[in-house]
């Protein structure tokens, strides 16, 4: 892969917080319905728009390629 620039969005300070204190995953936070359901949203969202970087810049071809 040639070198690119990724460009990581920031999660919301408040959901980014509450991740933490809950000590889970993302994608676990996110499908855990004891958590708020607005910080479920903007985590969810966030992974999202990380995972679309990733595949602009080609990471998910390159993970494919290596299974």
């Amino acid at each position: 892969m040639k070198p690119r620039m990724i460009d990581v969005p920031q999660l919301d300070e408040i959901a980014a917080e509450s991740v933490q204190q809950h000590g889970q995953p993302f994608s676990s936070f996110v499908t855990d319905s004891a958590n708020s359901r607005i910080l479920r949203s903007y985590v969810s969202d966030w992974i999202a728009r990380v995972g679309a970087e990733l595949e602009r810049v080609g990471v998910g071809q390159a993970v494919a390629i290596a299974q």
